[in-house]
């Protein structure tokens, strides 16, 4: 499972990491989260993004969400 902010702040963005994730793990979960919620356009269709600021609730509820697509 990778866990990754859509604005990390350098040069490479959430959505390559997660990209680069997918190609070596085609199954792998992606849960993603941002402050923006128009960020959610690009998300994988099987993975799930947490809007900012969340509670640890929020994380666990996605994660349930992810073991179950």
């Amino acid at each position: 499972m990778l866990f990754t902010d859509i604005n990390l702040g350098g040069s490479v963005s959430g959505w390559e990491v997660a990209e680069r994730f997918r190609m070596d793990r085609p199954d792998g979960a992606v849960l993603y989260t941002s402050a923006d919620s128009a960020d959610r356009k690009r998300c994988f269709p099987d993975g799930v993004f947490v809007s900012k600021p969340y509670l640890h609730g929020d994380i666990l509820s996605a994660c349930e969400r992810l073991r179950t697509k």
